[in-house]
């Protein structure tokens, strides 16, 4: 795992388990973390004081390199290191490797499936208005498969976290 001390560590770690950093702004960065769906108590400033601060700490200690960019020599693009390199390719198989990650994809699969078929259902209610009891009736049971499955993905998520340090 990351035994660096950085902010937003797990946005970081999903960052670069996800996405090859190659000329990225900071921007870049800054899109993938605002939209996250993780809970925050900070403000989008101190957040972005944050992001800044991991960067550097990434730069720091040889995972990105950056350089000014062409276009506007106030901008640098930050550029991932071999390190970097294996550092995601460590994290993915810390993933793969983990029984609790293979629950949480099947889990994330359910739950896909059952947002598909949100979807279906209200396609229904518009189309056959003369069975608005049962598909209603019906939605309220896939309503709560849908939040039994969100607590177990956060229930798994806060296991790995702990077992994770």
């Amino acid at each position: 795992m990351l035994k660096l001390n950085i902010p937003l560590a797990e946005d970081f770690v999903e960052i670069i388990k996800k996405n090859e950093i190659k000329n990225w702004e900071s921007k870049c960065f800054w899109l993938i973390i605002k939209q996250s769906d993780r809970p925050r108590i900070l403000s989008m400033k101190r957040l972005r004081e944050r992001m800044y601060t991991a960067i550097q700490v990434l730069l720091k200690n040889d995972f990105l390199v950056a350089q000014r960019s062409l276009c506007n020599k106030r901008l640098y693009l930050y550029s991932e290191t071999p390190k970097l390199k294996e550092l995601r390719k460590k994290l993915i198989d810390i993933d793969e490797n983990n029984p609790l990650f293979t629950q949480k994809n099947t889990i994330n699969k359910e739950l896909s499936f059952l947002k598909n078929q949100v979807d279906f259902i209200n396609e229904l209610a518009v189309s056959y208005p003369e069975f608005c009891d049962s598909i209603q009736k019906y939605k309220e049971e896939i309503d709560y498969q849908i939040n039994f499955c969100e607590v177990k993905i956060k229930t798994i998520n806060n296991i790995i976290k702990i077992y994770n340090g």
